[in-house]
Formats: structure tokens, C-alpha cells, sequence
């Protein structure tokens, strides 16, 4: 038991160091807790230590030069990805993934978004964006990491290859889910036996300070029925190759909490 503790205390310990900063922490408790229900924490706590230094290089094929895998992104809620942090500057952004592929305008209160390549692939993986010369946003192209093949890992689920019906489970055990429901086509979710939620385009975790947004909603149960008929073939087969999620961004608090009011309905945390 005294092991069980000390182990606690050093997870609680590992993940406040890398949440300093976001007016968020956990508890010794809380990781007892989620670990007796489902270990949920040991995951947690590997895809949150903040490693030092900058990502290894990778060679034309998009493999590490260092380890010939493929890298992996990792989100770390509230704080950042692989070594990119909010609050950054663009300078210290620049030592890590270079000058930007791309940089809009900036419109009304909308700051310039900058596309960022990273670790040698050939196509735009982070957009981000800065207010008052912080890095306030990180989004990551989903679409782009599954055709590279680069996992984008976040608490243990991987976004890259996962439909939201496999992902918003696994992230309701860290955080409340926000999403927004059609009431004008309940009577539809209920012919096919889709839940409201199955059929949102965008979803807002913000105790993890994530915001996912995908193409369609489109869900296998609508194959072989009706609600096919007389669609395109092409356009039905996109439908199908692109259900899963388009974008993750990782936002700060200040962003999480006027996103929020976007949403019309919520499912609280699993735990």
C-alpha cells in the first residue's frame, strides 16, 4: 500500500510540473481513484512527461534519423505539443520547427494563422497562432498525420486513426465533453440508432483544453439504408473516408471558455 502511495505522490508530482502555469493541477487522490477504476493516470502520465530538447530530425521518408521510426506528436492537455508550449514566442517556435510553410492575414479578431511542417514531411501538420506575440493556438492537421502515418497521441487515445465514436469515450474519463446537437433531425438519429452526439461536426474538451472539428457526420449505420439513396456514388464513398476527426487545437484557457458557449449540450466525465 505504502508503494501504491509513493507512486501516486510521484505521478501527481510529474503531471503538476507540466500543467505549471495553466491554473490547473491534480491530486494525489485522483490518481488513486482513476488508477483503481482503470489506470487511466499511468496513460496520462506517459504521454505528459515533458522531454527537453528539440524533436530528432527525420530523413526525406518522414523516419527519425536518430531512431528510424516514425516520430510521434503528443498533445499534453493545457500546456502543449512534443515541445511546443503556449506562451511561446515566435522565435523560440522557430528553433523548433523553422519558418512557416504559410502565413495568412490577420482578419478583424481573427491573428494570422502560420503553417508549420515538422520533422521533414513535405505538407502543413501544425497551424498556429499568436496574440501579443504568444503562441496562443496549436492545431494539428489529423488529415495530414493519417497520410503521413504519424500517430498523434493524447491521454492514451490515438487521434490520427480513430472516429470520434472511439475517441470521445476514452477522453471522457479526463475531461467533460461539450458538442453541439440538431434537434431538427432527432427523428433521424432515431431511425438509424445514432446518438446526438455521434452526429456532431465539433467537440470541446475543455478540461484538457482540446477542440476537435471533423468533415461530415457520417455513421456506418447509414450504409445499405435509405439515406443513401440518390447520392452520388463519389460523394458517398468521401463521406465514408472521411468521418473521422479533421483537427485538433490546442487552446488556451482564456479560449476554452468562450468556445464553451458555442455548445448546446455536454456529457460530463466518465469517472
Amino acid at each position: 500500500m505504502n508503494n501504491d502511495i509513493e507512486r501516486a505522490q510521484e505521478i501527481a508530482k510529474r503531471v503538476n510540473q507540466a500543467l505549471e502555469g495553466t491554473g490547473r493541477s491534480v491530486t494525489v487522490e485522483d490518481i488513486i481513484t482513476f488508477n483503481q477504476k482503470h489506470n487511466a493516470w499511468d496513460d496520462m502520465r506517459n504521454h505528459m512527461e515533458v522531454q527537453p530538447g528539440k524533436p530528432a530530425s527525420a530523413s526525406k521518408n518522414g523516419r527519425s534519423s536518430v531512431t528510424g521510426e516514425t516520430p510521434t506528436i503528443v498533445i499534453y492537455p493545457n500546456v502543449g505539443v512534443n515541445q511546443l508550449r503556449l506562451g511561446m514566442t515566435h522565435d523560440e517556435v522557430e528553433q523548433i520547427l523553422g519558418k512557416p510553410q504559410w502565413v495568412s492575414e490577420p482578419f478583424d479578431d481573427i491573428p494570422a494563422q502560420e503553417d508549420y511542417c515538422w520533422n521533414g514531411y513535405p505538407n502543413w501538420i501544425f497551424r498556429l497562432a499568436f496574440r501579443e506575440g504568444q503562441l496562443t493556438e496549436i492545431m494539428i492537421c489529423l488529415d495530414e498525420t493519417r497520410e503521413q502515418k504519424i500517430p498523434v497521441m493524447l491521454c492514451g487515445a490515438e487521434l490520427s486513426a480513430g472516429h470520434p465514436e472511439e475517441i470521445v469515450p476514452k477522453l471522457l474519463a479526463f475531461s467533460d465533453c461539450y458538442y453541439s446537437t440538431y434537434p431538427q433531425s432527432q427523428e433521424k438519429y432515431q431511425k438509424y440508432h445514432v446518438t446526438p452526439r455521434e452526429q456532431s461536426l465539433e467537440y470541446l474538451f475543455d478540461g484538457l483544453g482540446v477542440y476537435f472539428t471533423r468533415f461530415t457526420d457520417f455513421h456506418p449505420n447509414y450504409l445499405g439504408t435509405d439515406y443513401y439513396d440518390g447520392w452520388n456514388p463519389e460523394a458517398a464513398e468521401d463521406e465514408q473516408q472521411h468521418w473521422n476527426m479533421e483537427t485538433v487545437t490546442l487552446h488556451t484557457q482564456q479560449a476554452m471558455d468562450y468556445l464553451r458557449e458555442g455548445f448546446n449540450s455536454r456529457d460530463p466525465q466518465s469517472n
